[in-house]
């Protein structure tokens, strides 16, 4: 990227260019970032968390004449 005459002024810098660039990562970024959610989303719908289910023992035995 040629900042132009001087580059240390940035009037004189590639704006556009760099709007451009910046502009298509952002949306590059935005798009994977919406897919990956997606992605989870309907994975994580077709098999949803089974609720762990408690098992009591209740029962007691209690032996004759020991």
């Amino acid at each position: 990227m040629t900042l132009g005459r001087n580059w240390r002024d940035p009037r004189t810098w590639a704006w556009a260019r760099m709007a451009w660039a910046y502009g298509f990562t952002l949306v590059g970024a935005t798009v994977t970032a919406r897919t990956a959610a997606m992605i989870w989303t309907l994975v994580s719908a077709a098999n949803p968390p089974r609720v762990p289910t408690v098992k009591v023992d209740t029962a007691q035995s209690f032996p004759l004449g020991q």
